[in-house]
């Protein structure tokens, strides 16, 4: 018995599956992989970076990591932090990334867009 993990293109992930249905003992476990860098090296594709199964919020927090002084800050903070993560910009993306760090009591409303950082324990 072997256990193979594989990282496929989004397009190819259906015809995979197909291939490999009945072919395997357990269920087939799908996971999405974000902040994904490719590499060609000759023919073959290489993985440099990915982050496996991290939402928005864990891809932010990684980001958020480079900039040790933050304190107080703003929505346009988090937007310019959010396109160093590659996370696409729009309103309904900034208002889960708040709403996810807020429920982890990372960050804390002070007022209309503003914002400041918790200490971490």
């Amino acid at each position: 018995m072997f256990r193979v993990i594989a990282i496929c293109d989004d397009k190819r992930l259906p015809s995979v599956l197909h291939a490999l249905d009945g072919l395997v003992y357990d269920e087939l476990k799908v996971q999405p992989i974000n902040n994904v860098e490719e590499k060609r090296d000759g023919r073959k594709k290489k993985i440099v970076q990915s982050t496996p199964g991290g939402g928005r919020v864990e891809i932010f927090l990684n980001a958020l990591q480079k900039h040790k002084d933050v304190g107080d800050f703003d929505t346009e903070f988090l937007k310019s932090v959010m396109k160093e993560a590659k996370i696409p910009v729009n309103h309904s993306s900034i208002s889960h990334i708040v709403n996810g760090m807020k429920k982890a009591k990372i960050i804390k409303h002070k007022s209309r867009g503003q914002y400041s950082l918790l200490p971490t324990k």
